[in-house]
């Protein structure tokens, strides 16, 4: 298997420079849709200069059409930043953005009251399965049983479905494929394992307690963005739209005083152990990633030889320094681009089979240097920390999450530029953007989940500098 940066240096300048517009275009869309997921509290996100601006949502979404699959992706996140709306019919036009509606109805004249049909449906469904779920881990079996039923039967049982003939199917049919192609189950008979097995139960009740803090959202609204993604799966796949892992929940939060971000990203996957235990490897950052170059076990913060550890199949406990390459841009010019060298510190990787568990967390330890437009100096980034989790939910479906908090310097004190050309702050105003766009392509992307083999690594030249 080829490393990251070899299968870079084999494409031609034409693809660099595609790959480069797509990823241009990712970035334009989810900069234009963090919706109500972002809370800014009062920072400056939307603040940038015009010259660095991303794309408008339409140009974006042009540009993504040689690529189904991303273009499909654009979609979901356009999507989820939505809020569901009750039952009374509301204008499309001023809840979805004008460039989706347009391609919506390009696609067919009733596609997005399908949609919409679908996920006020799944939110009734997120409601009893919270409630099924509370039931279960308190002990009351037949309730949750009796909830477990509700969830299948949903739309003829509680539902006054006035949507006439603009929305195709039943949405309870399709729901339960949609959440099938997620869980491996439909929700009601998930409801029933649980229900009817007290190891589960107990497992079901220790995993509670721990997700809220996790994934940063308490159980109901953690349940309520699942169904929405289970509410899209289903759109998907009749219109036989390319396979990809959605997201099924994320959160971003930037602090208006530090510009100091904190996103966390959450999605349900189906894979084998071995798998995404590879897929969580450091080792295994740069296969796939958009902004990951390199990554190697350093002997230390200030010393760069690389180390090498014997297999991390069953993890480690001691900690380890992880020296990071990163590579980033945000526009279509060659000079909107950016680089950092790091040192992390991973304290430990748990690699737990027989519980199904996975957590590995990470801190910085030493920023090198750093690269914006034309400033190149020591240093460049204040917080670079986080974790990722794996926690088994059922046979091979895993819920998988990702939290990073990061804070770039203020690089205005040492730049000559001033007014329109002062990149002080800028990629403190794009983080919020860009770094869910990171976690969400980097761990969650279909074409990663398959077996990953690390390459052999070529020692590394000690470079003036380094130390």
């Amino acid at each position: 298997m080829t490393t990251a940066t070899e299968q870079v240096r084999s494409k031609t300048p034409e693809e660099l420079k595609e790959d480069a517009s797509l990823r241009y275009a990712m970035l334009s869309v989810y900069y234009r849709s963090l919706g109500s997921e972002l809370e800014s509290r009062g920072a400056p996100v939307m603040v940038v200069p015009p010259e660095v601006a991303p794309l408008p949502l339409d140009e974006a979404l042009e540009r993504l059409d040689v690529r189904e699959d991303l273009l499909w992706d654009a979609y979901w996140r356009i999507v989820r930043s939505v809020p569901v709306e009750g039952w009374e019919r509301q204008s499309f036009d001023r809840r979805y953005p004008p460039a989706f509606v347009e391609r919506l109805e390009d696609i067919g004249p009733h596609e997005l009251a399908t949609l919409d049909r679908l996920r006020r449906h799944a939110r009734v469904r997120a409601h009893l399965l919270t409630a099924a779920l509370l039931a279960c881990v308190e002990g009351r079996s037949d309730q949750a049983l009796a909830l477990a039923d509700l969830l299948e039967n949903e739309s003829a049982a509680m539902l006054d479905d006035t949507d006439g003939d603009d929305a195709e199917g039943d949405p309870s049919a399709a729901l339960n494929e949609g959440t099938k192609a997620i869980l491996g189950r439909t929700a009601g008979d998930y409801m029933r394992w649980l229900a009817r097995s007290k190891k589960s139960r107990g497992d079901t009740r220790k995993e509670l307690r721990t997700l809220q803090a996790e994934v940063g959202l308490n159980l109901s609204d953690f349940v309520e963005d699942f169904f929405d993604a289970v509410a899209f799966e289903s759109f998907k796949r009749r219109r036989k739209a390319p396979k990809t892992v959605l997201t099924a929940s994320c959160i971003v939060r930037q602090d208006a005083n530090t510009l100091t971000t904190n996103a966390t990203v959450t999605t349900l996957v189906d894979a084998k152990f071995e798998t995404l235990r590879d897929l969580i490897d450091p080792l295994n950052w740069s296969h796939g990633s958009t902004v990951i170059d390199e990554t190697s076990y350093v002997a230390a913060p200030f010393d760069l030889s690389t180390v090498e550890y014997k297999s991390a199949t069953r993890g480690f406990s001691e900690p380890r320094f992880l020296y990071e390459r990163v590579s980033v841009d945000w526009g279509d010019d060659d000079l909107e681009t950016g680089g950092f060298r790091n040192v992390l510190t991973i304290d430990n990787f748990e690699v737990d089979k027989r519980r199904g568990r996975i957590t590995l967390p990470f801190k910085l330890c030493r920023s090198i240097d750093s690269r914006i437009l034309w400033d190149s100096r020591p240093g460049g980034i204040l917080i670079d920390g986080g974790y990722i989790t794996a926690r088994s939910i059922g046979e091979d479906r895993w819920r998988v999450t990702t939290r990073k908090i990061l804070q770039f310097s203020d690089r205005t004190p040492y730049s000559n530029a001033t007014g329109w050309l002062d990149y002080g702050q800028l990629l403190n105003f794009l983080t919020p953007a860009a770094v869910t766009w990171w976690l969400e392509t980097d761990f969650y992307s279909a074409a990663s989940m398959r077996e990953i083999r690390i390459a052999p690594r070529r020692p590394k030249t000690q470079q003036q500098g380094d130390r």
